[in-house]
This record gives C-alpha cells, sequence and structure tokens, in this order.
C-alpha cells in the first residue's frame, strides 16, 4: 500500500469493506464468522505477547491505578 501512502491495515479494513456485505458481497458469511473468530484469536495473542514483556518492577510501579483503571470500570458497567 506504499504506493497510495496509506497503512496497510487501513488498505485491509477497506479491502473488506468492498468485499464485503456492504460492498460488492463477495465474501460468504461463514467466511465473515471464521474471520471474527480469527481477529478475537490475534487480540489474545497480542494481549499475552504484550503481557509477557512487562517487568515485575513496572507491575509493582503502576499497580494499583492499573487495577482501579481497568477493573472498576468494567464492574461498574456490568453493575449499571
Amino acid at each position: 500500500m506504499s504506493r497510495f501512502q496509506i497503512p496497510g491495515f487501513i488498505g485491509l479494513i477497506g479491502l473488506r469493506i468492498l468485499l464485503g456485505p456492504f460492498g460488492f458481497n463477495f465474501l460468504h458469511g461463514s467466511f465473515l464468522d471464521l474471520s471474527r473468530e480469527l481477529c478475537t484469536i490475534a487480540i489474545v495473542i497480542l494481549l499475552i505477547r504484550a503481557s509477557l514483556d512487562i517487568s515485575q518492577d513496572s507491575i509493582i510501579k503502576v499497580g494499583r491505578p492499573a487495577i482501579t483503571m481497568g477493573f472498576l470500570p468494567s464492574v461498574l458497567k456490568e453493575c449499571l
């Protein structure tokens, strides 16, 4: 995608829009379901790899703010 000066990820999103149900509808629905599941797996892998790069000292340093900013909003969202 360097010829168009846009990131490759944006080009892939545009291609999926064109080929998917909102464009020319070339992609079958089962492929889109599989694609959604593969995206979920990819996100899990990215989060695991990112967590392996964090040192224990940095976790201790930002532990309490990280818990309050990450855990509390999700609990409050489910309760409300």
